[in-house]
């Protein structure tokens, strides 16, 4: 935004500059004439966009002949405009496309399904009227025979393609036939069997060795697709080919490809480092290394190796490629190399050497990840007692001193040694820094913490002596808004209010906004609506605090009168949340409720759970605003998303109040089984169902039963503030009270799952087993058709005792019940986690194929496309079971650009009305600021003004990406439209 703004600024200005010499007649002739045809393509193009734009609304009223016919003949006209065209002429910007009117703005303007069998009859006219039809005319009858999915005609349109490319001059042939390989590899995995995609793949290298240039040579499961003895002469030849080697995968076909890339290193032309990544490469490594050096993504690579050489105890090589490594950046272990060290059972032999290499050489950036190491093989003592002995020594580098005592505090809780961090921190906020901006923020850092153990152990006055070196500490760092800045303001704001200081907050926040303006103030001179983050934060922070505080009317005068917002409408940020959590949107809502605007308070929470659709307090407040009425407004948000269980849950909870009790508690146990853990709320909204559920059955006279799930509710929310002191690194602490949870309901599968990662991962395995067992046991129960692992859950099936445990009890349930789909899921998951992709796929099929609503065991079957080959005709279903199931990709998020047919989609989601959000509709207008902005607005010359009226216009219809993929943006979006795009010299679709 700040670039366009300068280029914006320059073009107004360029015209005033002057010079003192006259110039010639011809040159202003020559300017002149220039000026006229630019105004005339200007015109032209303004013309275009106008008919591009009434096309797109009418078409589909229009009978599909004459709508092919007019598409035809404004893409003939687009293709016809000058490349260079003037950017600043609002007239001519298609926000479709965020750019110029162009060939571009065709594919967003494609009609109905109904038109595509005549568009491509008449793109078939257009070429048997040429004697050699072009690149461009082909192009056009591929994408016609893509949207009317006929594979046959794709491929022979593809070979012609590829006949019309020969003869462009050598740099545009070079240029084309790169996208042609791309193009033939993605024909080939839509339509194809898999001996299509070995073909593809095979003609893809023979043009690799003509000079053509892909960068990145993207690699299917060749093994477990055609076998070893068929993948290998095709894998030598891509490792040894010009282009980057990424396999997508299969671990037998990246074994083999590591093997032939060694055998053939002669013959390597380009660094394979993309083939390293194994802790068994270390072959494989140094012989690239030798021959090519330096250069290339070898980051990953340097990693695998490091942890190699640990392994096989070469201590030299070790030290050396560590070095290697921390010349350049911090040591940092992908999560995939620490689950293969922990499955090869060597966690231990990388803590060693860790350990004597930072004896030795402290000043080395790997501290955090020995402590982390040294915690799950359960040697953190010895971690600690590691960092006291360097920390003594007098010529320790100051950087390196002040990491260690970051580290102390880490370690001294991890060892349950609470009093000695707490002295820790608090000689270190006893030495105020200066104005380094990395000190100062490690000085905010440890000040909250110290307020926030404080305030877990009941201790005031590290509370206070915290929070006033927090607060020292914002007042310091005075550089430029930034997100690490706004994080920590947050971190504080929310510390003081959860002591119960609302007055401390609001004054920080006063002062947040009182810092001087910045570059992003700059840009509201000009109109444009541009927040500075920190300060946007700060007046959500004080809304929300003059809301809790029961005055309103305090909250609306900040709303409507604050200039500070960077917007015109609290629709632009309605989930913008406070450091408790509360989005602005509720807080906007309340206020206007408590002050009898109750239609523009159900309008703010309308928008906000449509943004917000978990948001239990958006629904509490909708169903006290509206009453009975609401169940018409929460059935309708149901059906528009029947696994978003909300909706169900605050039905259930008006019908009990109005004492329907039978319909309340089928329909609250409906929501439950949807998804049974409720792992993605947040504390205290966790269960809510369960909550409800106890209310209607003992409203119904079953108090016993009642008692059992307000027994379940207690536990959980026990387990929640320990979540917090786990948080905090007070872990023991932590996990009584997970055991406590426990004793209270035994059968929650988060606590216990919780209680067995976080056990793990302080080395404590032995105790683990017991928590890991009993999840797993109660996982098949406590999954819906939407599980959602809980905080501290989501790694549950990444230890290797742990996926031992979980063979065993998944395979007993499911020779208890074959007829259980989570049981299925289960192992499923558990197979993707092991590598076994096939049994996992098996294992999901089955689950589907006993609840065909299962919406997560098909998100897991289409992730798997990108592991192993599924046959194109499989993965489809995948594709529109998830459409069908989920079209607003709340829950899931899936790639429609590989479906072959087209037509099939574009209804599915005409039918399913997934829209582009229109930005026109006002949530509430923030009344100062949008004054504000349009007078700066009003106030520019003509040319900046119509730039910034673009660029609002452009931000307003996507500010919510993923519910503006309708029909249009999706042909638009699919890969084959994309490469004709490209084939048609438009390579840049940012659409």
């Amino acid at each position: 935004m700040k670039k366009i703004l300068g280029a914006a600024i320059l073009a107004v200005l360029s015209p005033l500059a002057c010079s003192d010499d006259l110039r010639d007649a011809r040159s202003v002739l020559k300017q002149i004439e220039g000026a006229v045809a630019q105004s005339t393509a200007r015109s032209e193009a303004v013309q275009l966009l106008a008919d591009i734009d009434q096309f797109r609304k009418e078409s589909s009223q229009l009978a599909p002949r004459v709508a092919a016919e007019r598409w035809f003949e404004q893409l003939d006209r687009a293709r016809a405009l000058p490349e260079a065209q003037p950017d600043l002429n609002p007239g001519s910007f298609d926000s479709d496309i965020a750019g110029p009117v162009s060939v571009r703005s065709m594919f967003m303007a494609i009609p109905a399904p109904e038109a595509w069998p005549e568009m491509r009859a008449i793109a078939g006219e257009r070429i048997k009227r040429m004697a050699n039809p072009d690149v461009a005319e082909l192009a056009i009858q591929l994408l016609t025979d893509s949207l009317n999915n006929d594979a046959v005609a794709v491929k022979s349109t593809l070979a012609r393609l590829e006949g019309a490319a020969n003869k462009l001059d050598p740099q545009a042939r070079k240029e084309m036939m790169a996208t042609l390989a791309l193009a033939r590899l993605n024909v080939a995995s839509v339509y194809g069997t898999s001996v299509d995609v070995i073909a593809a793949y095979e003609a893809t290298l023979n043009s690799l060795d003509k000079g053509v240039s892909l960068g990145s040579l993207s690699t299917p499961d060749l093994v477990g697709m055609v076998g070893a003895e068929r993948a290998t002469p095709l894998l030598r030849k891509a490792v040894t080919g010009p282009d980057v080697v990424h396999i997508q995968g299969g671990e037998e076909t990246r074994r083999l490809a590591r093997q032939l890339a060694l055998e053939s290193m002669a013959q390597m032309r380009v660094p394979q480092w993309g083939l390293v990544e194994s802790i068994d490469a270390a072959p494989l490594y140094e012989a690239i290394d030798q021959k090519f050096g330096a250069g290339g993504d070898r980051d990953q690579a340097d990693v695998y190796y490091l942890l190699s050489t640990i392994i096989h105890r070469q201590q030299r090589k070790a030290e050396a490629a560590l070095a290697k490594i921390l010349a350049t950046h911090r040591l940092n272990l992908p999560p995939a190399a620490v689950k293969a060290l922990r499955e090869a059972g060597q966690s231990e032999a990388l803590v060693e050497f860790l350990h004597g290499a930072l004896s030795r050489q402290p000043e080395l950036q790997a501290w955090k990840v020995y402590i982390e190491q040294a915690s799950y093989v359960g040697r953190s003592k010895q971690a600690l007692a590691l960092v006291r002995e360097v920390n003594k020594r007098p010529d320790l580098p100051a950087y390196v001193r002040k990491e260690l005592a970051r580290i102390e505090v880490e370690a001294l809780l991890a060892n349950n040694r609470t009093d000695e961090a707490i002295a820790s921190l608090r000689m270190q906020i006893a030495a105020v820094p200066g104005n380094d901006k990395a000190d100062v923020l490690n000085y905010i850092d440890n000040a909250t913490l110290l307020a926030r153990i404080g305030r877990l152990l009941a201790r005031r006055d590290l509370v206070r002596d915290g929070l006033a070196a927090a607060r020292t500490g914002l007042s310091l760092e005075r550089g430029p808004d930034d997100y690490e800045r706004k994080v920590r303001a947050l971190r504080v704001y929310e510390t003081y209010r959860r002591a119960g200081n609302a007055t401390g907050a609001q004054q920080l926040a006063i002062a947040e906004l009182a810092r001087g303006p910045d570059e992003e103030e700059a840009a509201e001179q000009f109109g444009f609506g541009i927040a500075d983050a920190g300060k946007r934060a700060a007046l959500v922070e004080l809304v929300s605090i003059y809301v809790a505080a029961n005055r309103p009317h305090d909250a609306l005068a900040l709303l409507r009168e604050a200039k500070q917002w960077g917007a015109r409408d609290l629709g632009d940020f309605l989930s913008d949340n406070d450091s408790l959590g509360t989005p602005i949107g509720y807080a906007a809502a309340r206020a206007l409720a408590e002050t009898g605007e109750r239609e523009a308070a159900v309008r703010v929470l309308r928008a906000l759970i449509n943004e917000a659709p978990g948001y239990d307090a958006g629904y509490e407040l909708l169903v006290k605003l509206m009453g009975q009425q609401s169940i018409a407004e929460l059935d309708r948000l149901y059906v528009r998303d029947q696994f978003e269980e909300r909706p169900l849950i605050w039905k259930a909870r008006v019908l009990a109040d109005s004492k329907r009790l039978k319909e309340a508690e089928e329909i609250i146990r409906r929501a439950i089984e949807i998804d049974p853990s409720d792992g993605e709320q947040p504390a205290n909204d966790r269960l809510r169902a369960y909550a409800v559920l106890a209310d209607i059955v003992a409203a119904s006279g079953r108090e016993k039963e009642a008692a059992g799930y307000r027994q379940a509710l207690e536990a959980i929310r026990i387990s929640e503030r320990a979540d917090q002191f786990h948080a905090a690194g007070l872990y023991d602490r932590a996990f009584a009270m997970y055991r406590d949870s426990l004793s209270r309901f035994s059968d929650a599968y988060c606590i216990q799952s919780r209680l067995a990662v976080q056990l793990s991962r302080q080395g404590r395995h032995q105790e683990a087993v017991a928590h890991y067992r009993r999840a797993y046991e109660l996982m098949p129960d406590s999954f819906g058709q939407v599980e959602s692992h809980c905080f501290g859950c989501e790694n549950v099936f990444a230890d290797p005792d742990a996926q031992s445990i979980a063979e065993q009890v998944f395979t007993q349930a499911l020779q208890r019940d074959r007829q259980k789909p989570q049981a299925h899921y289960l192992l499923g998951y558990l197979r993707k986690e092991q590598g076994r992709y096939a049994d996992a796929l098996q294992s999901f099929r089955n689950a589907v194929a006993l609840d065909d609503g299962y919406l997560n065991a098909w998100k897991q079957l289409h992730a798997l496309g990108e592991l192993t080959y599924i046959e194109p005709a499989e993965r489809e279903i995948f594709q529109l079971k998830l459409l069908q199931l989920d079209p607003r990709q709340r829950h899931v998020r899936y790639d429609l650009r590989t479906v072959r047919d087209l037509a099939k989609v574009w209804r599915e989601l005409q039918k399913q009305q997934v829209s582009p959000a229109t930005g026109n509709e006002s949530t509430f207008r923030l009344t100062a600021n949008a004054r504000k902005l349009d007078d700066a607005m009003a106030g520019l010359p003509p040319e900046l003004r119509a730039q910034a009226e673009i660029m609002a216009s452009y931000a307003a219809r996507f500010k919510d990406a993923y519910a503006a993929r309708d029909a249009r943006r999706f042909v638009a979006e699919h890969a084959m439209t994309r490469y004709v795009i490209q084939m048609l010299g438009a390579e840049n679709a940012y659409y």
